[in-house]
């Protein structure tokens, strides 16, 4: 048998090791997963950060090119202008001797005063007033003198330059209309004088161009240039008294725009209060023109660098671009909705870095112009031929196509006339408003044909068709009467014959001829429908023509037989008289 183990050494013995449990795994598997986690977080923010960083890298230098390539560009303007200042006062020299020794020949030749018969005379008139720097003359003479509007239009900008101060002169020349009209007297002859005021303005912008830059730097003082600004601003200061934008005079609106572009006092926190003067005002031929001139048609630059937004910004912005491009309408920051239109995009990038900017981004993507809101608006409210002229001047006739907008007007032209012809209220001449109405939009349909070429694509034909059968009644009435067939012939052997004018009386007839037969009545007028009941004892000789006024044998005696009188209708022979209807022709 084996012997016993001592109990000492029982208690020296070690228990035996225990195995790892499940969830101690559990535990430390979850915690390298969490490691894992944090770890790609980390990672992934960082490699944002670097991204970013990046992005914001290459946008600075971005900015920094632009910025170079705009200081060179800068620069090369102001290398260019300070050599041509030394052309131009050469120039301006030059000019100042010349007419110096004129001045001096004239003086010593004693010239008398021009005669206005030919454009030579007028100019020379014209000159006298400039050299002279008489503003006051120079402006009566010109407002004499509307009928040689196209002779003035040539031969203004000649006189001007003959002046110390071209703009000044211009400025003191309209000042007693514009901004303000401080005439005491005025009459329908003279009370538009804002002609006078444009071609003075559009006449001044050659004079003023530099001989070497050309319009890129005009020749006027710095005093004058703010004193245009401050007109410009008492004449916006006068709105109100005007009546507001809604109510102010198209002449005004013209001068004042033109002022604006002539002077270039044109700001671009004014440009709301410009495209509303321009679409109040855009049937005038020139408000086009001005519009580009003034800036409204200068495309917003737009773009967006890739990678810029996330793709849940970007399916968001698209969206949003897609809503606004097919409704064209809404409530999204107010005007942007109706501003943002369909179109191209422009080459040129702006760096976004927000939310804000994407959306803002959005507004210009199209590269969209005030122009083309404007031709939008014009066509909202029924102005399609001003639009179609304002699409050709910016080029946007592909995008507005014309002959779609002109049908467009004459199919509103055609409700308005039914709707004046529906009128109860104006029946007499509704049908003359309406046929009038037709007639002017056909006419400016079919001068705007003429002006594009546009008859490959919307033939003329019929246009002149129907405005032919428009303006027939018209030149029926128009036609003259058939000559009677009996004509005035003098009795008694070449005797006086009584007066063609009779007096006309509703209650009776009175003739100093015996002869009685029937008379031939005036043919009914559409406003008597009743018959008219032949006359009594009318004259054969007068045919339709009015009768003779009672005439007194005593007045002229006759060289002739004389001859018996019957009594006057009836009168004191004891009978009643007969009263008649009254004549009507």
């Amino acid at each position: 048998m084996g012997s016993l183990a001592d109990p000492g050494e029982l208690d020296s013995v070690e228990p035996p090791q225990q195995q790892p449990s499940f969830d101690e795994f559990q535990r430390q598997t979850s915690l390298m997963t969490s490691c894992t986690l944090l770890w790609k977080e980390l990672s992934d923010h960082f490699t944002s950060l670097e991204q970013d960083i990046l992005k914001k890298s290459e946008a600075l230098k971005a900015k920094i090119h632009t910025l170079d390539s705009e200081t060179k560009a800068s620069l090369e303007v102001l290398e260019q202008r300070e050599t041509s200042m030394n052309v131009s006062l050469s120039i301006a020299l030059q000019k100042v001797v010349e007419n110096k020794k004129a001045a001096i020949l004239a003086f010593d030749e004693g010239v008398e005063q021009p005669e206005v018969d030919d454009s030579t005379g007028l100019l020379l008139k014209l000159k006298s007033f400039c050299v002279k720097m008489d503003s006051r003359s120079f402006w009566n003479f010109l407002t004499a003198k509307k009928k040689d509007l196209d002779s003035l239009r040539v031969e203004i900008p000649k006189a001007l330059g003959e002046c110390v101060d071209p703009p000044r002169f211009v400025l003191e020349s309209i000042s007693e209309v514009f901004p303000e009209d401080k005439r005491e007297e005025r009459n329908e002859r003279n009370n538009d004088l804002g002609w006078a005021c444009v071609l003075m303005l559009e006449s001044l912008i050659p004079v003023m161009m530099d001989p070497v830059l050309g319009n890129e730097r005009k020749l006027v003082t710095p005093s004058v240039k703010d004193k245009a600004n401050e007109i410009a601003e008492i004449w916006k200061r006068s709105l109100d008294e005007r009546g507001g934008i809604e109510n102010v005079k198209t002449p005004d609106v013209h001068t004042f725009l033109q002022h604006l572009v002539t002077f270039g006092v044109v700001k671009n926190e004014d440009f709301d209060l410009y495209r509303k003067l321009v679409v109040g005002s855009a049937w005038r031929k020139q408000m086009p023109k001005l519009a580009i001139s003034l800036g409204l048609g200068d495309k917003m630059p737009a773009g967006i660098p890739y990678g810029m937004f996330s793709q849940s910004q970007i399916r968001l912005f698209t969206e949003i671009y897609g809503l606004l491009s097919g409704q064209r309408s809404g409530s999204l920051q107010g005007e942007f909705c109706s501003s943002c239109l369909n179109g191209g995009i422009a080459s040129e990038s702006i760096p976004l870095v927000s939310d804000l900017d994407a959306f803002i981004f959005i507004y210009h993507l199209n590269g969209v112009s005030l122009t083309v809101e404007m031709i939008e608006e014009l066509i909202s409210r029924g102005q399609q031929v001003d639009a179609v002229h304002f699409t050709y001047e910016v080029g946007l006739a592909d995008k507005f196509p014309p002959v779609p907008l002109l049908k467009a007007f004459l199919k509103d032209a055609k409700k308005a006339a039914a709707a004046i012809l529906e009128d109860p209220n104006n029946f007499g001449r509704a049908a003359h408003f309406a046929a009038k109405k037709e007639q002017s939009a056909i006419r400016s349909v079919l001068k705007c044909i003429e002006e594009y070429k546009l008859e490959a694509e919307f033939p003329p034909d019929n246009l002149k068709k129907q405005l032919e059968q428009l303006e027939k009644p018209k030149n029926e009435k128009k036609r003259p009467a058939a000559v009677p067939a009996n004509k005035r012939t003098r009795a008694n052997n070449g005797g006086p014959m009584p007066p063609a004018k009779a007096g006309r009386s509703t209650n009776a007839y009175v003739s100093s001829f015996p002869v009685a037969p029937a008379f031939v009545r005036s043919p009914p007028h559409t406003q008597y429908p009743q018959v008219v009941p032949a006359y009594a004892s009318p004259p054969a000789i007068y045919g339709s023509r009015s009768p003779p006024y009672p005439y007194s044998p005593e007045a002229a005696p006759y060289p002739g037989t004389p001859v018996n009188y019957s009594p006057y209708g009836g009168y004191c022979n004891g009978m009643a008289p007969a009263y008649q209807q009254a004549y009507y022709r």
